[in-house]
């Protein structure tokens, strides 16, 4: 599934690849929602399609933040 976030770090619209159907974000997001934490709620995403999720900031964004 595509998802498209808008980053916290240029407020530009970036979009990513997810291994999830749209069922399955919003159950993840529920369960997130009554304290588990996204990875945890959505345990077939890599801890960077997680912290995208949540931020809008994409792995190679942050690398090049990082500056790696």
């Amino acid at each position: 599934m595509l998802i498209t976030r808008t980053s916290i770090l240029d407020n530009q619209e970036h979009t990513m690849e997810m291994p999830v159907t749209g069922s399955q974000l919003a159950e993840g997001l529920c369960l997130q929602d009554g304290g588990m934490t996204a990875g945890e709620a959505l345990p077939t995403l890599t801890e960077g399609q997680v912290f995208f999720l949540q931020s809008g900031i994409t792995p190679e964004a942050m690398q090049k933040e990082m500056g790696q």
